[in-house]
């Protein structure tokens, strides 16, 4: 079982203003969101533009809301605006993800299943932000209609950009 500490349920309330915020953007906003991305994170902007080969254009604006979110949650915090992200970086950390999914393959049971996720959880310290993010992928129709490998492949981007935002805000 995750343990959640009194930040994470903080938290909560900061990421669900998060994801009721970003279903009212604008392209003012996504314009003036991507040019702080290309100032300060241009490796996440490249990213972003990268999935444009493989989505539809109603399913890249769904994917592209759910990294803003996680922009918009670190974007204040210490150090995300002076250390850029690395492609080495965030490939070292999707690959640890990969490695981890596939093992997760291997669990036999549904005891084992859960434990070892939530020991992987445990070292995330956006507990509230990663659900937000796995709740829209729930509720949102189009996230949650991604075809084939795209929706695994999206959530293991969301989810080794959020361990590398951590690792240069938390060392």
């Amino acid at each position: 079982m995750i343990k959640l500490s009194g930040k994470d349920f903080i938290e909560t309330d900061e990421v669900g203003k998060l994801l009721k915020r970003i279903d009212s953007v604008d392209k003012q906003y996504v314009s003036s969101a991507f040019e702080e991305l290309e100032q300060f994170q241009p490796f996440l902007l490249s990213l972003l533009l990268g999935y444009h080969l493989d989505l539809n254009t109603s399913e890249l604006d769904e994917v592209i809301k759910v990294y803003l979110i996680v922009w918009e949650y670190f974007k204040d915090k210490r150090n995300i605006k002076e250390r850029q992200l690395t492609e080495m970086q965030f490939e070292e950390a999707q690959k640890r993800n990969i490695d981890f999914f596939k093992y997760l393959d291997t669990e036999r049971s549904k005891e084992d299943f859960i434990n070892t996720t939530s020991i992987n959880l445990e070292n995330i310290q956006s507990k509230a932000l990663i659900a937000g993010i796995l709740l829209r992928f729930d509720i949102t129709p189009v996230l949650s209609n991604l075809k084939g490998d795209m929706k695994g492949i999206v959530i293991i981007g969301i989810k080794s950009l959020i361990e590398c935002f951590e690792e240069i805000v938390y060392g």
